[in-house]
């Protein structure tokens, strides 16, 4: 098993990740990595877990995008760099 550190935020139990590659034309091989599962292992303050996920679209993607953006500015500029690539929204909930 890959672990890969990620920023993130939480929403009560759910966690939000985007998948920016530092703004590179191809997604992150992780992310690739998920679209082939149906769950991911995720590992966050102390607790670790099975989740299942969801790409987010719309007023939801922006919605989170923005509270990404409170904790990292630097998406914005990935999103520049990836040049027309859409950048995903992961959204995680737990299976358990």
């Amino acid at each position: 098993m890959r672990e890969t550190p990620l920023i993130y935020v939480k929403n009560n139990e759910n966690v939000v990740v985007i998948a920016s590659s530092l703004g590179s034309a191809n997604h992150p091989q992780w992310y690739r990595n998920l679209l082939a599962n149906s769950e991911a292992s995720l590992s966050f303050d102390g607790h670790r877990g099975l989740y299942s996920y969801r790409q987010l679209e719309g007023k939801e993607r922006q919605e989170y995008w923005q509270r990404m953006l409170e904790v990292y500015p630097g998406y914005n500029r990935y999103a520049e760099l990836a040049g027309g690539r859409h950048i995903p929204v992961i959204l995680f909930s737990p299976l358990e």
